[in-house]
Formats: structure tokens, C-alpha cells, sequence
């Protein structure tokens, strides 16, 4: 059973407390583009293919973008971007 399967691409947008992944973005198995802007670093890291650990959440969606706040104070308009991709399965 799919939940919403016409949904290709969410972006979650200052999102300064967020904590996790929501779990069941792992049943949106249509989704192609996840843009994540401004969100914690920690969450961020939590979500990196390199040994995040929540990282399985989003394994089946292509494109991953991270835009993600760098620099000194909150009022820094510095970002880092970083693509994940991941080769969708047959």
C-alpha cells in the first residue's frame, strides 16, 4: 500500500529544532527529490550515507540536497550544499 504515490519532491525549510527524519518518508517509495534547507547539523548527519543512522529513511529517493547554514552566528547567510544521490533500484 503506497501513501501518496503522485508525491515527488518535498522540501523541508527552516527547520531549526527538527531532530529526525520522519520515519514514513520511507514509505513514499515515488518520491525523486528531498531538499532539506537550513536544517540542524546534527540531523543532517544523521541522515549522511556515510554511517548516519537514519539514513535507510531515504535511501530510495534519487536526490537528496542538504542546504545547510555555516559560519559564526545564526545571522551568517554562509551555506554549504551537498547532493546525495542515490541510483534508483530496478
Amino acid at each position: 500500500n503506497e501513501a501518496l504515490p503522485a508525491l515527488k519532491l518535498i522540501e523541508m525549510e527552516y527547520l531549526p529544532k527538527l531532530k529526525e527524519i520522519p520515519s514514513d518518508i520511507h514509505l513514499l517509495k515515488n518520491l525523486e527529490t528531498l531538499r532539506l534547507i537550513d536544517t540542524p547539523h546534527e540531523f543532517n548527519q544523521s541522515i549522511d550515507p556515510n554511517g548516519g543512522s537514519k539514513n535507510w529513511i531515504i535511501e530510495h529517493v534519487q536526490m537528496v540536497t542538504i542546504v545547510e547554514r555555516v559560519g559564526p552566528n545564526s545571522n551568517s547567510f554562509d551555506f554549504s550544499y551537498h547532493t546525495i544521490r542515490h541510483p534508483r533500484g530496478t
